[in-house]
């Protein structure tokens, strides 16, 4: 018997109230939707992505921060949390 787990629409980090909270859809879409993530798979994503901007050069780094409206560079430290 395989350990799989099962996973639902329940487990996406965007359910919430039988709706998603990110794209303007009238009903969950669940596992078959592309933008289904859990909740472990989005802060891994988040890392990766944090990163990736970690590792650019200093001007492309700080013109990043600019656009996002992030306040600084610790910001792109503090991944842990949803």
């Amino acid at each position: 018997m395989d350990n799989m787990i099962e996973v639902k629409e329940q487990d996406c980090f965007a359910y919430k109230n039988g709706k998603c909270k990110v794209l303007r859809v009238k009903q969950c879409e669940g596992v078959g939707c592309s933008f289904f993530k859990t909740k472990p798979q989005l802060q891994l994503d988040r890392l990766k992505a944090f990163e990736h901007i970690q590792s650019l050069d200093a001007n492309i780094r700080n013109e990043i921060i600019d656009v996002y409206n992030l306040e600084s560079e610790k910001q792109l430290n503090e991944v842990g949390g949803l």
